[in-house]
């Protein structure tokens, strides 16, 4: 609270309303992490954006998506792979802009859903819709703080406009 009243960047990006929201997902961290825990688990890359997903032809023609880089791979809930998917782009400016956010969140669950119907899975797609949000909600969401934190620092601030390739005050909003 105290770096909001006293940071015009941060002010930019943080109305009340996003305060309070982030407050009570803060208050409720330990109710989504433990609802993650009950969900079906399933094989995470974990790093799972463009740079990582690479679009590759069969002989035969089709298209099939190759996931590389798998360091950080791991077990996670249901639906959680794409938190990282749909809000890396967000983040790096990597071609989607956050108005877009309800139509590519609306194209990746219905693949992501129907993945897991081609590989046998049939279960409730509310625990994956569960497992994907609750996953934003705790490891992505708080990602934003970093940025209006770090920036504090004018070379921290140059470092991350320099690998973004934007200003500060974009990154922000």
């Amino acid at each position: 609270p105290t770096l909001r009243l006293d940071n015009a960047l941060v002010q930019r990006g943080w109305s009340d309303e996003l305060v309070h929201g982030f407050d009570q997902i803060w208050h409720d961290r330990v109710a989504f992490v433990d609802a993650l825990a009950r969900l079906p688990q399933t094989l995470h890359h974990n790093d799972s954006g463009r740079k990582n997903l690479l679009a590759h032809r069969r002989p035969n023609g089709e298209i099939e998506t190759v996931a590389v880089d798998w360091g950080l791979a791991a077990t996670g809930p249901v639906g959680g792979e794409l938190a990282c998917i749909v809000m890396q782009p967000i983040y790096w400016f990597n071609g989607v802009q956050p108005e877009q956010l309800n139509e590519l969140d609306g194209i990746v669950f219905d693949g992501y859903i129907q993945g897991l119907r081609d590989v046998g899975w049939h279960g409730d797609r509310a625990l994956a819709r569960l497992g994907y949000t609750a996953s934003i909600a705790l490891r992505m969401a708080f990602g934003i703080f970093n940025v209006e934190w770090a920036a504090r620092d004018p070379s921290t601030c140059q470092f991350i406009e320099d690998a973004l390739g934007h200003p500060m005050a974009d990154i922000s909003d």
